[in-house]
C-alpha cells in the first residue's frame, strides 16, 4: 500500500512539473490503443469454449471437424395460390436466382426439388426454402445483407405471395442494427443532458466539458484494451464489436474488427423477421 502511494505521489509531482508532456503522453497512449486495438480486432470465443464437460468437448469436436454455416429460411405463403401454380413456382425460382447471384449462399434446399417435398405444407399454400450463408457463423451477419436485399426485391416483385426471411444471419444482423441504432439515439440524449447537468453543477463550460471528455476517452480506450485482453480470455459473440466516437461530435462510427475463433456457435431457431409482404 505504501509503495503504491509513493508511486502515485511521484507520478503526480512529475505530471505537475511537466503538464504538457504528461498530456501529450496520455493522448498518445489513447491514440495508440485505439489504432492498435482496431487493427488487432477482438478475438471471440468459440461456442464450445463457453460450455463445460462432455457438452463442451462435443462442441469443440464438431467445430473442428464439421464447419458450420448460418442457416437461413425463406417462407412463402399465399392464401389464393398453391405451390403447383405457375405464379407461385415463378416466385420461388426468382428468389433462388437472386440469392444464388449474390454468391453468398450454399446447400440450397428448394421446395421445388422432389427430394425436399416435405418443405411444402399439406395445404400447398406455404413453402419453405432453406439455405446456408457461406463463411463462418460469426461472420454471417455481415455477409447476409446482399441476400436479404435479394429476398426483399423478390418479395416486391411478387406481391401476390408473402415472402419472408429468417435465420441465424438475418436475426443477428437485425439485433446488431437495432443495438447500434439505440446506442446512437442514446448518444443524442445522454451527452447533451449530461453536459447540461454538469454546467448547472459547476457553473463553468470547461469544468463541465472536462469530465465528459475524460469519460468519452475512457470508453474509447477500454474498447482498444478489449482487443488485447481478448487474447488472454476471448469474449463471447455478444461482446463489444463496435466502438466509436459519439456521432454528435461529428465523427463517424469506427468499427473494430471481430476476429472469430475456430468453432462457430450452434444454430438457433430465432423468430421470423419480415422482409416483404
Amino acid at each position: 500500500m505504501g509503495n503504491t502511494r509513493r508511486l502515485t505521489g511521484i507520478a503526480g509531482r512529475w505530471s505537475a512539473g511537466h503538464p504538457w508532456t504528461a498530456i501529450a503522453a496520455w493522448i498518445g497512449a489513447v491514440a495508440v490503443l485505439m489504432v492498435t486495438g482496431h487493427l488487432a480486432g477482438t478475438l471471440q470465443l468459440p461456442y464450445g469454449a463457453q460450455n463445460v464437460g462432455p457438452s463442451g468437448q462435443a462442441e469443440q469436436m464438431i467445430g473442428r471437424d464439421f464447419p458450420r454455416h448460418a442457416v437461413e429460411d425463406v417462407l412463402f405463403d399465399s392464401p389464393g395460390l398453391r405451390v403447383g401454380d405457375a405464379a407461385y413456382r415463378a416466385a420461388i425460382r426468382d428468389v433462388l436466382g437472386r440469392i444464388q447471384a449474390t454468391g453468398r449462399v450454399t446447400q440450397i434446399q428448394s421446395p421445388l426439388d422432389p427430394r425436399f417435398a416435405n418443405q411444402v405444407s399439406a395445404s400447398g399454400h406455404a413453402a419453405l426454402l432453406q439455405f446456408r450463408i457461406t463463411g463462418s457463423v460469426n461472420a454471417a451477419a455481415a455477409r447476409a445483407a446482399p441476400v436479404l436485399a435479394a429476398v426483399r426485391d423478390a418479395a416486391a416483385a411478387h406481391p401476390q405471395i408473402r415472402i419472408a426471411e429468417t435465420g441465424d444471419a438475418s436475426i443477428s444482423k437485425a439485433v446488431n442494427d437495432t443495438v447500434l441504432r439505440d446506442l446512437h439515439r442514446a448518444e443524442l440524449l445522454s451527452f447533451p443532458i449530461t453536459l447540461v447537468v454538469l454546467l448547472i453543477a459547476f457553473g463553468a463550460v470547461m469544468a463541465a466539458l472536462l469530465p465528459l471528455g475524460l469519460a468519452t476517452v475512457a470508453i474509447l480506450t477500454a474498447g482498444g484494451l478489449v482487443a488485447f485482453t481478448s487474447r488472454l480470455s476471448g469474449v463471447t459473440v455478444h461482446g463489444p464489436r463496435n466502438w466509436y466516437l459519439p456521432r454528435w461530435l461529428g465523427w463517424l462510427p469506427w468499427p473494430s474488427r471481430a476476429v472469430p475463433s475456430s468453432g462457430p456457435p450452434s444454430a438457433a431457431a430465432p423468430p421470423v423477421t419480415k422482409v416483404g409482404a
